[in-house]
């Protein structure tokens, strides 16, 4: 059996990891009626990436975005276009292996979070952004990334995060459950394997449910109710691990990294207390 579906596996993992398909529309900020600013800077390992920033002529913060796998920064339009109408700047930033940056390939979140203190960095370095406080929202391996980064940045001061999985081993294992069913004990392991010597990437290095604890800011954990890849149980872990102040939100008939869509008008009243209570003073 394990022989059989070797070669589909190796051209499904290969189609994951170095796509470049990513997210199909072609929009930019424009499409939403918003002004922006094209960037480039540079991983703290060197690899080039590519993003936007969306001024605010009256910003009373700045939002990091971070995006999922099959995501780029286009895939965060949509949010950084609502967060632009409650008063926040943002920066899209498309990680490695996505959208216009460099890089051959995706890492599954063990490179990732060098892109995200390299995109801190970069706000860092100038004077027009650097004196605004500054959150994020993350998606599933955005999410994961970022927190990863959070344990050696002090800059950033709350976050939001959507979908993330509580260790790359756990996410693997349901992907190969989801495809082979009860043969995924023997698919599995060589899942983990084929990543480690063919592809180099150590699934044991990603590992939010370990680093949680250690970010030290106010987090909300986003959960989305009809994710068939997420069990709760998955979001109560990293919720019990993370440190206060916490929130955990199961955003009602949402799929995966849906809950801005599909359960809009809570979630954004949802973040958005959360931002004004942990970034921000005064009214929107």
């Amino acid at each position: 059996m394990l022989k059989l579906v070797q070669w589909p596996l190796r051209a499904l993992i290969k189609v994951v990891l170095s796509g470049r398909a990513g997210w199909p529309s072609q929009a930019t900020p424009s499409t939403f009626g918003l002004a922006y600013e094209e960037v480039v800077f540079s991983s703290r390992d060197g690899v080039q990436l590519s993003g936007w920033i969306l001024p605010h002529s009256k910003a009373r913060g700045l939002i990091l975005t971070c995006h999922g796998i099959f995501g780029t920064r286009r895939s965060m339009l949509r949010k950084a276009a609502w967060l632009h109408k409650r008063g926040f700047a943002s920066l899209l930033f498309d990680f490695r292996g996505r959208g216009g940056s460099a890089g051959s390939h995706c890492s599954l979140g063990v490179h990732e979070p060098l892109d995200v203190s390299a995109a801190i960095d970069y706000i860092q370095s100038r004077p027009d952004l650097k004196c605004l406080p500054l959150g994020a929202l993350a998606e599933s391996l955005g999410a994961a990334a970022l927190v990863s980064a959070l344990r050696h940045d002090q800059h950033l001061k709350a976050a939001c995060l959507e979908a993330c999985f509580a260790t790359l081993k756990e996410a693997v294992w349901k992907r190969c459950w989801v495809l082979t069913g009860p043969f995924a004990s023997l698919v599995y392991p060589w899942v983990l394997n084929h990543l480690q010597n063919d592809w180099k990437l150590d699934v044991n290095l990603v590992d939010p449910l370990q680093t949680i604890g250690q970010v030290g800011r106010p987090l909300l954990l986003i959960h989305d109710q009809l994710d068939w890849s997420l069990p709760l149980a998955t979001s109560q872990r990293l919720y019990h691990q993370a440190a206060h102040p916490k929130q955990l939100w199961i955003a009602p008939h949402s799929l995966h990294c849906r809950a801005s869509l599909m359960a809009r008008r809570a979630y954004q009243k949802t973040v958005g207390d959360f931002l004004q209570q942990h970034l921000v003073t005064g009214e929107f």
